[in-house]
């Protein structure tokens, strides 16, 4: 079993607003002190990809962090985390809101049968990062690549991926775990030279 803490941004100021990413880090002790370096570590990586992002959006940690067991999802602590800065986008014009980049973070993490790899959508975008053939130009993979390991690589909570349990269908209360959850460090990063689009801002 590992605690892990859960960092959440909220995106907004664009149509389709709000979203929300959700980072997974280490919680180490559970303490505050690891809560507030799980959020200041997540930063790293907002604040690297303002270049991409049209001058609307604002990327903003919640205040709530919570500390959750891998294994079944369930709430072990809350904290209150204030203080750690906002990002706003730096490119100005037109753009798609539901269109983007997205990090893929692999790990060494065996869960369900397979090799863990997170995902984080980085939508919207600005049209200043594609090229005409609508896949990200190279300044602009390189950039996000860079804050991906940027965050990855700093010191702090390590980042990693949480593969969330499987509860039995029909639902029983309380709810039984058929497959336990689990947690595993990212061992790097990877953005793809192409467009995605994000149906859900829940991601």
């Amino acid at each position: 079993m590992t605690n892990i803490i859960q960092v959440v941004w909220e995106w907004s100021g664009f149509t389709g607003a709000p979203g929300y990413t959700n980072l997974f880090f280490d919680a180490a002790g559970g303490t505050q002190t690891d809560a507030l370096a799980a959020v200041t570590k997540s930063q790293i990586f907002f604040s690297g990809l303002t270049p991409n992002l049209p001058d609307d959006v604002h990327i903003a940690p919640q205040t709530d962090v919570r500390v959750i067991n891998d294994i079944d999802g369930k709430l072990v602590d809350i904290f209150t985390v204030i203080g750690v800065a906002g990002v706003q986008g730096g490119q100005p014009g037109n753009y798609a809101a539901p269109v983007g980049a997205i990090v893929f973070w692999p790990t060494t993490t065996v869960h369900g049968g397979r090799r863990m790899t997170g995902r984080t959508f980085i939508v919207p975008a600005s049209a200043a990062a594609f090229q005409d053939d609508g896949t990200l130009n190279t300044a602009a993979g390189t950039t996000i690549n860079q804050a991906a390991e940027d965050m990855r690589t700093a010191s702090g909570p390590a980042f990693g991926v949480w593969g969330r349990p499987k509860f039995s269908k029909p639902a029983t209360v309380p709810p039984t775990v058929v497959e336990n959850g689990k947690w595993g460090p990212a061992t790097s990063s990877r953005v793809p030279d192409k467009c995605v689009v994000l149906t859900s801002r829940r991601d």
